[in-house]
């Protein structure tokens, strides 16, 4: 085996899977990536939720239609629902959106310190003829891609899985038909794009 690539035995421990690469960097910010997923958890509870306050605003205003009394006094539980709903939206994009703008240049930068002292302990004569000066661009590259995909998973998927959680709790409190319909139709949703990924 050529010696060039044999791993200094003092440089820093990286792991060669991409998945624990990155869930290495990702666990340096466990607690600001919870609040993130937690802030992204309950704005994506909010939105799905909001059919469910203008139902309620209908159906308090067809009743008091139908019985004679104040619209305003009879949707007033309604309203003040679909107001919650909005400002949760609003305040925990916002968090999510404040936590991000913290932790991304951080996650970053740790992963481009880490890579380049890792890169240290190896023999410059081969990085000079294997690399040819790009190293740089592909430490940035790597730590671009390990964000990258987070914020995908983040932003993407989780508040995905998240309504589509939320929206089965209250179609099957609903009908438990159409939630086991729903259900049916996630799963085969989910295997195709499986599939197809």
């Amino acid at each position: 085996m050529n010696s060039t690539f044999i791993t200094a035995k003092d440089a820093p421990p990286l792991s060669r899977s991409p998945l624990r690469f990155a869930l290495y960097f990702y666990l340096k910010s466990r607690k600001t990536l919870l609040a993130i997923f937690i802030f992204e958890a309950l704005q994506a509870a909010c939105t799905i939720l909001l059919p469910y306050a203008v139902k309620e605003i209908i159906d308090a205003v067809t009743l008091a239609n139908e019985t004679g009394a104040d619209i305003f006094v009879a949707s007033k539980d309604g309203l003040i629902l679909f107001a919650a709903l909005n400002l949760g939206i609003v305040l925990f994009s916002r968090a999510s959106g404040a936590a991000l703008v913290m932790t991304g240049p951080y996650l970053r930068a740790e992963i481009r310190k880490s890579l380049f002292s890792y890169l240290q302990h190896h023999s410059h004569r081969y990085f000079i003829s294997h690399f040819a000066g790009s190293l740089a661009n592909r430490i940035a590259e790597v730590s671009t891609s390990c964000m990258h995909a987070l914020w995908t998973v983040t932003f993407d998927f989780y508040p995905l899985i998240i309504k589509s959680l939320v929206a089965l709790v209250v179609l099957f409190s609903a009908s438990e038909d159409l939630a086991l319909v729903l259900s049916l139709w996630l799963g085969i949703y989910i295997y195709v794009s499986y599939l197809l990924a």
